[in-house]
């Protein structure tokens, strides 16, 4: 793996997390409606953008107006499709048209529901993981169930969280190389490890 690919791995999943943090939503906020549409109002002001509102995400134009459908939300850090269903709820973790949608509600180009599939199937067999999907966290022995959860795509690869319930430490993100199908795990933020035989096998640091 070149120095490159590991770069945009780490930068990419520093990026991700703050690009996908919603807009928070004020106690008075309440939904409104009029001739053009619904909005929600936050005092004085209104919702902008991606939203988390009750739980579930929705997404307001720059006008404040709830959007359903494809959506195009693009700036000089990304070029994210999201679908908002028609009472504006986003979609996640789902197939829209043949179209993967990842856990955040995005567009994963370039990836069928079928690889992603494999590409879980083949973190199992390389990660100590057990098949009844229950993993050892730390030197005491215990056990957490997980979830995985498809999360955003790199160029060359595709990346996937690890979610530990309950969930006591930050999502793992999991990259597999579609070049040549080998298993990383970023972990501690700027380290990354590869996986094999459900050993870890590399470390890489990635500095700038």
């Amino acid at each position: 793996m070149k120095t490159t690919k590991l770069t945009k791995i780490i930068a990419g999943s520093l990026i991700a997390l703050s690009v996908l943090a919603l807009n928070p939503i004020g106690a008075s906020a309440q939904w409104r409606k009029n001739s053009t549409g619904w909005w929600y109002s936050e005092g004085s002001s209104y919702a902008k953008g991606l939203t988390q509102i009750d739980g579930k995400s929705y997404y307001f134009d720059s006008n404040g107006y709830m959007k359903t459908g494809w959506i195009n939300d693009r700036n000089k850090y990304y070029d994210n499709w999201y679908y908002c269903y028609s009472n504006g709820e986003m979609a996640k973790d789902t197939v829209i048209d043949g179209y993967v949608i990842g856990i955040y509600g995005e567009w994963v180009e370039g990836v069928t529901k079928d690889e992603v599939e494999q590409y879980k199937k083949l973190i199992y067999e390389k990660m100590d993981i057990k098949s009844n999907q229950e993993v050892k966290v730390n030197s005491s022995g215990k056990n957490m169930s997980i979830d995985w959860y498809k999360d955003f795509h790199i160029n060359d690869g595709i990346c996937f969280k690890l979610i530990e319930t309950p969930q006591d430490y930050e999502p793992s993100t999991i990259f597999i190389d579609k070049d040549n199908n080998k298993v990383y795990e970023l972990d501690g933020g700027r380290n990354l490890v590869e996986w094999s035989n459900k050993e870890r096998i590399k470390n890489f640091k990635y500095t700038d």
